[in-house]
């Protein structure tokens, strides 16, 4: 009998535990964070800040990207490159930091709330339970529900889950005794949760980053029409940031970033003459043939 009331005093300790030291109230969480973007990680190393979600769309990548970030609202430019030039792990996990941090922002405690909730009723109606057994079986149950948590919720409050599994194991250890199980089992151990939350998102780009992240997309677009856009919006981020930018830094990338729009007009301009010039032998020979 001591046992039993022992362990049922465990259980309501155990509630309360979950409820007012694990998982503190919603309303001691933390202000939502600031727009978070996304990163594309290119495989040279470079990488480029994608305001919202990328979509992969076969052998294309397309995505916005922002020419500043001070103002509301934001001023976005749609980027079309190869899915090739990608590093696709590095920019598949970044995403995932993105996505955790936009849950611990909005829903996160929210949903950690009303979870521990539930685990901690859980607890409460087993100190109610007379049958060691059924007992067992009920707490077991809440643990797995518990070390399920973070896998499933970014990593979300991973070190107070642990921290609760650890009691909550205790507890089971003694139960398990109670009904006359004396071996250890491992299943404790082995289904703590290991889903750690992924490392916190990048800061936002400054005005410099940004105009380096411009010319890095010219430089891997493969699209004529794509290169120019992009090189004259390196050219007016440069002009529109003048005296918030390292003189010799902008000046050097200006000059860089005008003398491929310079080339690329020219070769755009002589693709245009070359078309012009064979539609209207085409349409000479047309006429000439009609005549004759």
């Amino acid at each position: 009998m001591r046992v039993k009331l022992s362990l049922s005093l465990m259980f309501r300790a155990l509630g309360v535990f979950l409820l007012v030291a694990v998982f503190p109230s919603s309303a001691l969480a933390q202000p939502p964070a600031s727009t978070v973007l996304f990163r594309v990680f290119l495989t040279d190393g470079r990488v480029l800040s994608s305001y919202g979600e990328w979509a992969r769309l076969d052998d294309r990548v397309i995505f916005s990207m922002p020419t500043q970030l001070s103002r509301q609202p934001v001023e976005l430019q749609l980027v079309n490159i190869p899915a090739q030039r990608v590093d696709w792990p590095r920019t598949e996990q970044y995403a995932e930091s993105v996505r955790a941090a936009a849950y611990a922002a909005t829903r996160g405690d929210a949903d950690f709330d009303a979870f521990s909730s539930e685990v901690a009723k859980v607890l409460n109606d087993v100190a109610m339970v007379k049958d060691a057994a059924s007992r067992l079986k009920m707490a077991e149950r809440a643990r797995q529900k518990l070390a399920d948590w973070p896998a499933s919720h970014y990593g979300y409050r991973n070190k107070e889950v642990r921290e609760a599994l650890g009691v909550l194991d205790e507890v089971i250890a003694q139960l398990r005794v109670a009904v006359g199980i004396t071996s250890f089992d491992l299943s404790l151990s082995a289904n703590a949760p290991v889903a750690e939350p992924p490392p916190p998102p990048l800061p936002p780009p400054t005005d410099a980053e940004l105009v380096e992240q411009f010319a890095a997309a010219a430089s891997i677009a493969d699209s004529p029409l794509d290169r120019i856009s992009l090189l004259s919006t390196v050219l007016r981020l440069i002009d529109r940031a003048i005296g918030m930018l390292p003189p010799e830094w902008a000046s050097r990338m200006r000059g860089a970033a005008g003398a491929e729009l310079e080339k690329e007009q020219r070769v755009d301009q002589a693709y245009n003459d070359l078309r012009t010039r064979s539609l209207e032998e085409a349409n000479t020979l047309a006429r000439k043939g009609r005549a004759a």
